[in-house]
């Protein structure tokens, strides 16, 4: 939505100028008629551009994760794999929720403190 409010911004303004240059040198019905003209398309184009919607809001439900545009390409860590080396997984990156330092993933796929793991067998 923020991407929409910045057209509307940009549109209101290039509305104005439009209609401050059609106003210079012509007759008053000529600048009447013009400036009716312009403001109709200005409402036009808001009205187009509030229904447009901005990329989707991912939200993460789990307090313990956190969204990330590059997590791991190998998705989180988990209490079976918490200390295999993942650097091969590092190099790319997928955007999604994934757990905040110090939690991994449980067989429940909750984040929880990688401490808790060995108490879960």
């Amino acid at each position: 939505m923020r991407l929409a409010t910045s057209y509307l911004a940009i549109i209101l303004i290039i509305g104005t100028m439009l209609t401050a240059i059609v106003a210079q040198g012509t007759g008053r019905k000529t600048v009447s008629k013009n400036a009716v003209f312009v403001s109709d398309c200005v409402v036009t184009i808001i009205v187009f551009l509030s229904h447009l919607k901005g990329p989707e809001t991912i939200v993460c439900y789990d307090p313990n994760e956190a969204y990330d545009d590059c997590g791991p390409a190998c998705g989180d860590r988990t209490c079976t794999n918490q200390r295999k080396n993942d650097s091969a997984c590092r190099r790319s990156c997928n955007p999604g929720c994934f757990c905040r330092g110090g939690y991994v993933r449980n067989k429940s796929n909750r984040c929880v403190p990688s401490y808790m793991c060995q108490s879960m067998g």
